[in-house]
């Protein structure tokens, strides 16, 4: 199924689709229908079948994906303070999406991983780079510590007033204990194969020693 858009005297296209409508604080409103002459039913619909109407569309259709995503999302200030949080990234940090407004990220990120973070914003803002994708410990609301991908971008709105961030985090605490728990094995494995090369090459047993020692 694909939205349909519509110019005076021409049709792009012909198809329907139910799209879902989300408030402002993440429930589910309703749902439009797009197609058929562009009629639109449900709670906060909006019909589309004019030119006119394409931006509120978009608009919903932009609010759907922004709380329905598997990762989370945040809309802040240039000084990381949260405009407006999406309904997945409360439940990662344990708080509803409305309770989330206000905060600010940079006081959430573990202080070891401030630092870094810190400098890939200054570039970011300077317009040294159009955006930058780094690991960081985040705080839930229960004092456990999560692993994210952190994936900033800036964008401005349609006054070009000060940029604001748009701020993807994306959980990858299960992958970080992963590779922690594989970390001493995949270690032994490349100190045995080590030991493997020495008694291999060794020409005496003093340098066999000499050389297992070593690693």
């Amino acid at each position: 199924e694909m939205l349909v858009l519509q110019s005076p005297g021409m049709v792009i296209g012909h198809a329907e689709q139910h799209l879902p409508v989300s408030r402002r604080d993440g429930d589910l409103a309703g749902e439009y229908l797009v197609g058929d002459g562009g009629k639109a039913h449900g709670a906060d619909s909006t019909s589309c079948d004019s030119p006119l109407a394409v931006q509120p569309c978009v608009d919903m259709c932009y609010r759907s994906i922004f709380h329905e995503v598997p990762v989370g999302i945040a809309q802040t200030s240039a000084d990381n303070r949260i405009l407006e949080a999406n309904r997945h990234l409360g439940d990662m940090l344990g708080y509803a999406a409305h309770a989330m407004r206000g905060r600010i990220i940079s006081e959430l990120i573990h202080p070891d991983d401030r630092d870094r973070h810190g400098a890939e914003e200054h570039r970011l803002l300077a317009g040294e780079t159009e955006r930058f994708v780094v690991p960081a410990r985040l705080l839930r609301s229960n004092g456990d510590w999560i692993w994210v991908n952190r994936t900033v971008t800036t964008a401005r709105d349609a006054a070009n007033d000060a940029p604001y961030l748009i701020q993807v985090l994306e959980d990858i605490t299960q992958r970080m204990r992963t590779e922690a728990l594989l970390e001493p094995l995949q270690r032994a494995r490349e100190v045995l194969a080590s030991c493997n090369r020495v008694m291999v090459h060794a020409t005496d047993k003093e340098a066999m020693l000499a050389g297992v020692c070593s690693i």
